[in-house]
């Protein structure tokens, strides 16, 4: 699951008022998507893309690689 932030709601105050509301298991990836951990099917460090379970493509703000990287191995473990 995926969500896509349109143009005009692109704002750090909607985006993180839109973060609150999901559960833990959504993460930003870049200012324009929203992801749902349990969806990611694989992270392409190189050319900064996330490929989803249903083969969709979001992109990856690099100073986010981290986190994410951080948090899908957590989920994996348990």
């Amino acid at each position: 699951m995926m969500y896509y932030i349109e143009q005009f709601v692109r704002n750090s105050i909607i985006g993180a008022e839109i973060e609150k509301r999901l559960s833990q298991n959504f993460i930003r990836c870049h200012r324009s998507f929203i992801v749902n951990l349990n969806y990611i099917d694989y992270v392409d460090k190189k050319n900064s893309v996330i490929i989803l379970k249903n083969d969709s493509t979001c992109y990856l703000a690099r100073r986010k690689l981290k986190v994410i990287l951080e948090r899908l191995a957590a989920i994996k473990s348990l």
